[in-house]
């Protein structure tokens, strides 16, 4: 299972530095892709409390 996040993080940590050079080659604009990173951040921030809570409330634990 470590490895198995290690991976995941590593392609996360490769990939995003490069995600809004490549929004800009797209043609988008500063605000454009400013709105588009921090949706990653506003999306996190919101549905993360509303999966605990689903979570807890169906008594789900690491074994589900």
């Amino acid at each position: 299972m470590r490895l198995s996040y290690w991976w995941w993080f590593a392609a996360i940590g490769s990939f995003t530095p490069f995600v809004s050079l490549y929004c800009r080659d797209l043609g988008l604009s500063g605000i454009e892709i400013g709105l588009l990173t921090a949706m990653t951040a506003m999306g996190t921030a919101f549905l993360a409390p509303m999966w605990a809570h689903s979570a807890t409330s169906t008594r789900c634990t690491n074994s589900c």
